[in-house]
């Protein structure tokens, strides 16, 4: 995706006229909501997820800038490797290196933004609120305290490929289960340690700072409205946010999660059913100096349209901005499994992409656990380990090249691309 230039964001004034409702009103108030007027589909939406590669944070003056670098980045340790292909590779994952003797404990602060969500449309208005209370669909739970209080954030028992990895985050579990051979028995930890801050607003469709539609629950197959914006008008929204009334709260040393309740995105246009269509996720860094400050706008889907389990979305996301912060990490060219399809190529360290979809042979084994103390259950994906990108004998337990035993071997060189 090409940097975009940070522009000003737009305050929407809504008229009166309009009727406003949130995404958590009951069935019975929204009978009358305004939604699109595009002709209902039967079909389910389909969602993915993308990274965008590092960006300069174009058209602000450095003095903006001057408040997120003022602080040391996150912790990164750097890789050396010789491929299974005989080229050499070299990249940084978030932590300490697990080839220390000195196994240690990173701590991440991870910040979550809650984003709200207006969008007008040619038919109405509709705000999408992850902070409100989602009586339809969730139990009267909110976004934000559904993915604060999830696997991602909050320890639980993890066993991995039949190896108990510890009491802990989901990915923490991953990369100790990632590099047991390496940490197994050492108090080796990654850490997140989740803040809120106040909610930010923003808007889409006439008037805001892009396209937007609104979708009726028939229209998207989901217990609630579901909107969609276009992905470079999102990236340049939250940008916009840390260059701006953000630059204070956020710097390099922070990982920041920007979430949306019920709003996806989609490439050049807002069609919920089209080919373009629906990103639910994407991880990116801002360059600051020597130094990125790594954030991504993320889905909740409350609504249950595209996924289901809540935090399938953030454990893809969150593991991909460990392990390829800027998305930038080279591997040997990899392809034919996951999202990425036969006779396509892909040469980065995402570990979420090649296991995330499951038509490409590789049937997936998400994890779903729960209830959590909140009443929860939660999905989360399975990712694919550093051995798998690189090959040789893995770095894991034993035989497993991905964290639920998916891959058995690692990733065959592309193209064809698979897996061994």
């Amino acid at each position: 995706m090409k940097a975009l230039h940070a522009l000003t964001l737009v305050c929407v004034v809504l008229l009166a006229s309009l009727r406003v409702v949130t995404a958590q009103t009951s069935s019975a108030d929204r009978r009358d909501s305004p939604v699109s007027s595009a002709p209902e589909q039967p079909q389910r939406p389909k969602g993915k997820v993308i990274s965008v590669p590092a960006h300069p944070a174009e058209g602000v003056h450095e003095n903006a800038l001057a408040p997120l670098a003022n602080t040391n980045p996150i912790p990164t340790w750097t890789y050396n490797i010789t491929g299974y292909d005989g080229n050499p590779y070299t990249g940084t994952i978030m932590g300490m290196s697990p080839y220390n003797h000195g196994k240690t404990t990173t701590t991440i602060p991870t910040i979550i933004v809650p984003l709200v969500i207006t969008i007008v449309d040619g038919s109405g208005t509709f705000v999408y609120d992850p902070t409100a209370p989602d009586n339809t669909c969730a139990q009267g739970h909110t976004a934000v305290e559904t993915i604060s209080n999830s696997p991602i954030f909050v320890n639980s028992a993890w066993t991995m490929n039949n190896v108990n990895v510890g009491t802990t985050q989901y990915e923490d579990a991953n990369v100790r289960a990632e590099f047991w051979s390496l940490v197994g028995g050492t108090p080796y930890h990654l850490n997140l340690q989740v803040a809120t801050l106040p909610a930010q607003p923003v808007a889409f469709g006439t008037g805001g700072i892009g396209a937007g539609q609104n979708y009726s629950p028939a229209q998207a197959n989901a217990c609630e409205e579901f909107g969609v914006v276009q992905t470079n008008d999102m990236q340049t929204a939250v940008d916009n946010l840390i260059t701006g009334p953000l630059a204070g709260q956020v710097n390099v040393g922070t990982m920041v999660l920007f979430l949306t309740t019920n709003v996806v995105m989609s490439d050049g246009d807002t069609n919920l059913m089209g080919p373009n269509c629906c990103t639910l996720g994407f991880h990116t860094g801002m360059n600051i100096g020597a130094n990125e400050i790594v954030f991504g706008p993320f889905a909740v889907d409350m609504a249950g349209a595209i996924e289901k389990g809540y935090s399938g979305t953030i454990s893809h996301e969150v593991g991909e901005a460990i392990h390829d912060e800027t998305g930038n990490n080279p591997t040997p060219p990899w392809g034919a499994v996951g999202q990425v399809g036969a006779g396509t190529c892909q040469a980065n360290f995402e570990v979420g992409d090649p296991l995330s979809d499951n038509n490409s042979g590789f049937p997936t084994k998400d994890w779903n656990v729960g209830p959590f103390p909140n009443g929860l259950n939660y999905t989360l994906q399975e990712l694919a380990f550093y051995s798998w990108f690189y090959g040789g004998p893995t770095l894991a337990e034993g035989s497993n090249y991905s964290n639920n035993g998916t891959f058995t071997g690692f990733a065959k060189a592309c193209p064809p691309g698979g897996s061994n």
